[in-house]
This record gives structure tokens, sequence and C-alpha cells, in this order.
């Protein structure tokens, strides 16, 4: 996982591929974060693409596929080493 993001309490894995298109998301992303998500009880989380958005549902599991520019725009996380007084 490239990161962990803490929002009101809530845990968000979140994987980062340069993938531009669906064919060119690798399997082995998006198994990872859904391994990793039922490991850590982790209900969603993102994976961040170049240019491709999709949403990925499996045994109720959640990960929203989303382009970098619309996860920069949209993101109200604070990452966990983020200094607090910026």
């Amino acid at each position: 996982m490239d990161f962990v993001v803490r929002d009101k309490g809530e845990t968000e894995l979140i994987q980062v591929t340069y993938a531009s298109s669906e064919d060119e998301v690798a399997s082995r992303d998006v198994e990872n974060l859904f391994r990793v998500m039922k490991l850590f009880g982790v209900n969603r989380g993102t994976l961040v693409t170049w240019d491709y958005s999709d949403e990925m549902v499996e045994n109720g599991l959640k990960v929203e596929v989303v382009p970098l520019w619309r996860w920069l725009l949209n993101s109200h996380v604070k990452l966990f080493n983020q200094d607090p007084n910026l």
C-alpha cells in the first residue's frame, strides 16, 4: 500500500498506479488492495490512476478507482504524517 489515510476516524487504504485505462490496471494492484483491506478490516479503498475511473466491489469491500487529478481536487483527508499546523 502506498498510503494509509485517516479521515474522521475512518481508515482508508490507497494504492497508486500509472494506469490510463482498464486494461492497464495490473490485477496484482487490485488483488493486493482487496487482500490488505480484508486483512485489516477496512471497508473502502482507493486506487489512484493516471486517467482512469471505475468502482470495484468484492465481498462487500469497495474500491474507488479515480484519476490523480480528481483525487487531488477532491482530497479532503490529511495524510497521517501531515503537519497539523499547516
